[in-house]
């Protein structure tokens, strides 16, 4: 038998070609997983209703869980117990973290609701009312100023409202032009530091903006059909704020290079795309589908994790949250459960 190097030598540079992209289309073969098994720990920590919401703390040691029936619970990943809670008036929706921990924002039904938690005693600061019939999507930017954007229908839709630490609340009106008739958002999210907040849309389009004066700065991917329901579900930026990633609900997750705001790379996860969340260091991504949780590597768009969730009835409010210190993954499934995977990151 010929050796290996006098083989190749032998073959002309289209046979060459042509081989390794044969060899190339073998091992990424649809049907062959070479994702590792996501690792269920914990399959039945439940809640007082359905999980909506979940974020992770500064340190990386709780996540933060809101449900249907308005109850915030500081739930505790390295020694698993329910601490802190505190209840809102109505249901949340979204939850968002200051930097330090000492203060958590609910957006809600209706209003948003900042609390104060950094004495034993939760303590509510403020509730920030928005146009009624609308829920609120809540972010911090800067070290402590609030964005509240309204989220539903008709009158107030293309408002946000940005709240200082005095307690002063100004309003900005939100530039939609051709958008008007879908003047829906799924999905906000902030950037701390760069002052940037990013709408998801209904449409499938992502719009940014400058959160001190509620200026569009750029607008993202591809319009489509409002009425499939196939639009950006969540957005999420990396805490270094050098990605932004979308997930849609026609099954693809998109990293955005919010340096120049062009694409980095999309994988189609073939089902409906219904949370993201980067984890600290920004080197993976955890996605929630319907049933499935799926960790994705940054630098090369590859799954490599998953795990299959044994889900709730209410799948538009699976969440998920990634805690790289823990090694812990938290996925709200649905219902008042939550799931909690073991991944240890190799890098």
């Amino acid at each position: 038998m010929q050796p290996l190097h006098q083989v190749v030598a032998g073959i002309s540079e289209s046979q060459l070609c042509r081989f390794a992209a044969a060899t190339l289309f073998v091992v990424c073969a649809p049907g062959v997983s070479i994702a590792q098994s996501l690792t269920l720990e914990d399959s039945d920590v439940r809640f007082s209703s359905g999980i909506t919401a979940i974020e992770i703390g500064p340190q990386e040691t709780e996540c933060v869980v809101g449900t249907e029936d308005g109850t915030v619970v500081v739930y505790s990943l390295r020694d698993r117990f329910k601490g802190m809670t505190f209840s809102c008036e109505t249901g949340v929706v979204s939850l968002a973290v200051r930097d330090d921990g000492a203060q958590i924002a609910a957006g809600t039904l209706e209003p948003a609701e900042l609390w104060d938690v950094s004495t034993d005693e939760p303590k509510r600061v403020d509730r920030i009312k928005v146009a009624a019939g609308h829920h609120a999507h809540v972010g911090f930017v800067g070290r402590d100023e609030l964005m509240i954007v309204p989220s539903g229908g008709g009158l107030g839709i293309n408002t946000a409202i940005r709240r200082d630490s005095e307690g002063r609340c100004k309003l900005f009106r939100l530039l939609r032009d051709e958008y008007e008739r879908w003047p829906f958002f799924h999905c906000v999210v902030t950037a701390g530091q760069s002052q940037l907040m990013v709408t998801g849309l209904w449409d499938d389009r992502i719009d940014v903006y400058d959160a001190r004066n509620g200026v569009l700065v750029d607008r993202l991917g591809r319009q489509r059909n409002a009425i499939t329901r196939s639009g950006a579900r969540s957005v999420v930026f990396s805490d270094d704020e050098r990605f932004l990633c979308s997930g849609h609900n026609h099954g693809l997750v998109r990293l955005w290079s919010v340096q120049d705001w062009e694409p980095v790379w999309e994988v189609d996860l073939r089902s409906n795309v219904l949370d993201v969340a980067f984890e600290r260091r920004a080197r993976k991504i955890v996605v929630a589908t319907i049933g499935m949780v799926h960790v994705i590597e940054v630098e090369s768009g590859k799954v490599v994790a998953e795990g299959k969730a044994r889900r709730g009835g209410k799948t538009k409010y699976m969440v998920v949250a990634f805690s790289s210190a823990s090694g812990v993954i938290a996925n709200g499934v649905g219902d008042e459960r939550m799931h909690l995977w073991t991944y240890q990151d190799e890098e």
